[in-house]
């Protein structure tokens, strides 16, 4: 586990240091954002109607997670096997920041569906952005995944798939089956999706919402863990070149 001791590979890449600064600074951007956002996205989700200082806050965070993950899809890696592991590194970043830009662009729709709830255009927008937040940790996940076998960490490797099949099986299944229900009852009871979302909504315990962010607080973890793995690296980097 990542509270545990490092279990290293037998070939970890000799990343530069300008490489590993960059990926610190992208893993850190991209910790401290998906907090921030997290937390407020939660407040205006339970609260009755956002105000000008959440929806600051929440453009904050997703600008840092911005910047995070652009950060991290500009670094290169220089694997020594390692065409296919530089290929994963690319795609999985590239997809990580697309993700990102699609989580900024319906965050505002989030907001604006709060003021107006029973809106079902803005409705679909905030379950875009709450879907696209899901897909980020997934991803996520697999990002450091790919970066594992250049630090040399295989425990980073097995944790990410597990905490990544983790956020499919506790967050985006559960998100699918909300909307699964919400349309299939609906359509039974001839009644609207948008009410059946609120009204799933308005019986949402504390005791749900911390189930539903256990794996998200486990990605949190492993990017934590990630970030503390590169350090390591650069200060052995730093060490040699003294």
């Amino acid at each position: 586990m990542t509270g545990g001791v490092a279990e290293t590979t037998d070939n970890p890449a000799k990343l530069s240091t300008a490489t590993l600064v960059r990926l610190v600074q992208g893993f850190y951007a991209i910790f401290w954002g998906l907090i921030l956002t997290a937390v407020v996205a939660a407040h205006v989700l339970a609260g009755p109607r956002p105000h000008a200082f959440d929806v600051g806050l929440l453009v904050l965070g997703l600008t840092v997670v911005l910047i995070g993950s652009w950060r991290l899809w500009r670094v290169q890696l220089g694997v020594d096997d390692a065409d296919r592991q530089r290929i994963a590194w690319r795609e999985r970043t590239e997809t990580l920041f697309g993700t990102a830009v699609v989580l900024a662009y319906f965050a505002l729709f989030f907001c604006a569906w709060r003021q107006v709830p029973l809106s079902e255009h803005l409705l679909a927008n905030a379950l875009a952005f709450l879907g696209a937040g899901v897909v980020y940790t997934v991803l996520l996940n697999r990002v450091v995944s790919a970066l594992a076998p250049a630090l040399g960490r295989r425990d980073l490797a097995v944790e990410s798939k597990w905490y990544g099949a983790g956020s499919i099986g506790f967050l985006l299944l559960p998100l699918i089956g909300v909307l699964v229900y919400a349309f299939g009852t609906a359509a039974v009871n001839d009644t609207s999706a948008v009410f059946e979302i609120l009204w799933l909504l308005d019986r949402t315990n504390i005791v749900l919402v911390g189930m539903l962010l256990l794996p998200f607080s486990l990605t949190l973890s492993l990017v934590w863990a990630a970030k503390d793995a590169i350090l390591e690296q650069l200060s052995g980097t730093n060490t040699a070149t003294r």
